[in-house]
């Protein structure tokens, strides 16, 4: 009995020291990848970056490269294909991806560079850049490498491409976006708060209704009113700087204690700005939520229609 005892606790041993060495070796290679670094500048916030080697595709002389970086990417961009024909636009992509670079300069007359952003759920994940296939359109041959256990971190990854310009003739790149382009078509998203104390709870609803339609190009988006201290508040979203002041100044010249004022100002995609602009162009009339609060009723979401 005694002999098994001490079998078991052998293999015990020896499982415990298999495990040891494995994490031993994860750390080794992480830190050799870190070590075939890029160089940082001054201003680069990306203190973890590196990059694979510099490969070259089949049937063509583009270069490509995978780099990643756990510092994350800029979340207001939805876009993650660009093309870079300029050092403008260049430039303004290192700007659009704050602590980004390239580890050399390319010719810019002569190439095209073309960078595919990517965001995995863990360092662990392996995304492997295979190759450029240039036919009717510039695609990128991706191949995503999980383990069974990852790290708990995310892994955000630059795909790059360098393509001479003499192979891009006739092929369509409309999929690919300037920086320049991207960066001119974020807009500026107001959220205007308006709260109401002195009037009943319909009078409210007719005063902060009728401004909104008088104006245009604001939407309600959320009403709250708590019974305790009569106060009613509305959240309300433009992308217009005059809609928003006119609409803050008709507000607070009333007659009333109703106080309109801009809680925040967030930049937003312009994705986010075509459904804002589609919301108040639908034919059926938009529809804010309405949340109510008491003692009894700790949350009744109902909806009100603004027509």
């Amino acid at each position: 009995m005694k002999k098994k005892e001490n079998i078991a606790l052998i293999i015990i041993v020896i499982i415990l020291v298999l495990l040891i060495l494995t994490l031993i070796g994860l750390v080794v290679f992480r830190m050799s990848k870190v070590q075939n670094s890029v160089g940082n500048s001054g201003n680069n916030n990306i203190n973890d970056i590196y990059v694979n080697d510099i490969k070259t595709t089949k049937n063509t002389s583009a270069e490509f490269f995978a780099v990643q970086t756990h510092s994350g990417f800029n979340d207001t961009i939805k876009s993650n294909q660009y093309k870079i024909t300029t050092k403008e636009e260049l430039e303004k992509f290192f700007e659009l991806y704050e602590g980004f670079e390239l580890s050399k300069e390319y010719d810019l007359s002569n190439n095209t560079i073309f960078i595919q952003t990517q965001v995995e759920g863990s360092g662990s994940i392996d995304v492997k850049f295979d190759g450029v296939n240039i036919n009717k359109k510039v695609e990128f041959d991706i191949n995503i490498v999980a383990p069974e256990i990852g790290t708990a971190d995310m892994a955000y990854w630059y795909l790059v491409a360098i393509i001479p310009n003499n192979e891009l003739n006739g092929v369509d790149v409309s999929d690919w976006k300037s920086p320049i382009e991207i960066n001119n078509s974020l807009k500026n998203e107001y959220t205007i708060t308006v709260e109401i104390m002195d009037l009943t709870l319909r009078e409210s609803l007719s005063i902060v209704e009728e401004h909104v339609k008088e104006v245009g190009n604001i939407r309600i988006q959320k009403f709250s009113f708590s019974p305790l201290n009569y106060k009613k508040t509305y959240t309300l979203i433009s992308y217009d700087e005059n809609s928003v002041n006119q609409l803050i100044q008709n507000i607070n010249n009333q007659e009333t204690e109703a106080r309109a004022k801009v809680a925040s100002t967030e930049t937003k995609d312009n994705s986010e700005f075509e459904s804002f602009k589609e919301s108040l162009n639908q034919t059926i009339t938009p529809y804010y939520q309405i949340d109510l609060w008491s003692s009894t009723i700790n949350n009744y979401t109902s909806w009100r229609n603004y027509s």
